[in-house]
């Protein structure tokens, strides 16, 4: 099968060979009249002093004159019969179909922490965790107020948590706790908000960042249901002060993310409002300076399940605070 490309290239030849050839019926090929003037790339000279069009072919399609075509043939020599009969076949040749495009797969979503393998992707030196479609129930019925009620929130794609809280060093200045590796706090939910868009993401939502530090199994601390306080920094060991981002492998949740329990609290993007969780009732709309909004990741255990995945805090967006930090997400990578 020929390209679209190689018939209309033979179409040209063609063309230009057969308007000569029929412009006259008077010409005698065989005898001294035959003046060849264009060799052709077939197959040596070919006469070029009478001929009119026979046909216009293009990549996909070639009209002809046939009763012209029977003309043209009975006075070609067998080198332009060739050429003709090469013309033809050309013309006939299918263009090749076009590829189909296969349609992206699927998202399968999770249904139990079990099943999921933690990936990771370093993207501009900050190591990234993917979160995979899935559902789970945000919030506790047996937690405050403000966390209840309990409504089934899903995600229908994946999407990409940054592993660890962002580092003074990723941020590019220090907060209240020098060190390239301490998470970066004290700083505003709009300075937050800005750095994670700088880098192409956005703050997580509520759900999003709940989902990630829970999972399909609706885990209350990232490790399990039962506080562990070797597996987080927190009131109990932490000595009033922060520690290195990652510095307790143990309590990573079941995609690989760490401090989410402990550490510091971590600004998110939602506005402070009551549940069930609507994403689009306007608690997401990044661009109200008038509500409060909502931090988590609890680092002290003063209250019951402090330090839990459930639990709420709030701060007007003039707050800052030594142990508020925050990471970010991005939809895809």
């Amino acid at each position: 099968m020929m390209s679209g490309g190689r018939i209309q290239d033979l179409s040209r030849i063609g063309s230009h060979l057969l308007s000569r050839v029929l412009a006259s019926e008077n010409t005698n090929i065989h005898g001294r009249d035959w003046q060849p003037h264009f060799r052709s790339p077939f197959s040596g000279l070919v006469p070029l002093s009478s001929m009119t069009a026979l046909a216009s072919c293009g990549a996909n399609k070639c009209v002809f004159s046939y009763g012209q075509a029977v003309h043209a043939v009975r006075h070609l020599p067998s080198i332009l019969l060739l050429t003709a009969l090469t013309l033809l076949a050309a013309c006939d040749a299918a263009p090749a179909a076009p590829t189909a495009t296969p349609p992206p797969p699927t998202a399968m979503p999770v249904t139990q922490n079990a099943d999921w393998t933690p990936v990771e992707q370093t993207v501009d030196g900050v190591v990234m965790v993917q979160v995979p479609a899935g559902c789970f129930m945000m919030g506790s019925d047996e937690g405050r107020r403000d966390e209840r009620p309990a409504s089934e929130v899903c995600f229908t794609a994946p999407y990409w948590i940054d592993k660890t809280e962002v580092t003074n060093k990723q941020y590019g200045s220090e907060g209240a706790f020098p060190g390239d590796n301490q998470p970066r706090g004290n700083l505003l939910w709009s300075e937050a908000r800005d750095f994670c868009v700088s880098r192409g993401g956005h703050l997580p939502t509520e759900a999003e960042w709940e989902y990630a530090g829970r999972g399909p199994d609706n885990l209350m601390y990232p490790w399990g249901n039962d506080l562990v306080g070797d597996f987080l920094v927190f009131d109990q060991n932490n000595n009033n002060q922060t520690a290195e981002v990652g510095s307790k492998p143990d309590g990573a949740s079941w995609v690989g993310a760490l401090d989410m329990s402990g550490n510091v609290w971590e600004w998110v993007s939602s506005a402070y409002a009551r549940y069930p969780y609507v994403a689009t009732d306007g608690r997401e709309d990044l661009a109200d300076i008038t509500v409060e909004r909502v931090y988590r990741g609890g680092v002290h255990n003063y209250i019951d399940f402090g330090a839990g995945m459930t639990v709420r805090f709030k701060a007007n967006q003039e707050t800052r605070d030594w142990f508020i930090g925050f990471r970010c997400v991005k939809d895809n990578l």
